[in-house]
């Protein structure tokens, strides 16, 4: 569990104990604690001594526990995050994206980014399922569909 020597010694940031962490997000400690307990979250440095736990939190680990609590606060669910943090992790280990955004609304979590050839491209974060268009891109698709129909054109291929 928790950071070995190596990985300690490398690291050059802050780390943040669990109070700290709530003071900064906003939560309880009962809450982070649960979030660590369902692994949700994983600290930077788990040590057991005797019977008590101590953790500490890397920067990242606390923007991760902020984008949580900021999703919940969007209204969704732990299992959903879960599988939006699965998801996340694919479309990073595959390195298919430079960057993105994630556009959360009405229960749905979309990813848009663009990827190493420079095209826009979408992924349904709760399905983990490339979308066929980025919703962005159907500007005006509907106007180019009417004008090829009405000059009497087949549509062979469309360029969004």
């Amino acid at each position: 569990m928790g950071k070995g020597i190596k990985e300690l010694k490398k690291y050059q940031g802050e780390l943040f104990s669990p109070t700290d962490v709530m003071a900064l997000v906003g939560i309880s400690r009962r809450r982070l604690l649960y979030w660590i307990e369902i692994k949700l979250i994983r600290p930077f440095i788990t040590k057991k001594v005797r019977r008590r736990t101590f953790y500490r939190f890397s920067f990242d680990d606390l923007l991760f526990v902020r984008h949580v609590k900021s999703l919940l606060d969007s209204g969704l669910n732990l299992s959903q995050i879960r599988k939006i943090k699965v998801s996340l992790r694919e479309i990073d280990d595959d390195g298919k994206f430079d960057e993105g955004f994630i556009f959360l609304k009405n229960g749905k979590a979309e990813f848009v980014g663009i990827d190493n050839f420079g095209h826009e491209r979408a992924v349904d974060l709760l399905k983990g399922e490339y979308l066929l268009f980025p919703m962005a891109r159907f500007d005006g698709l509907v106007e180019k569909l009417e004008k090829i129909e009405a000059e009497g054109r087949e549509v062979e291929e469309i360029v969004v």
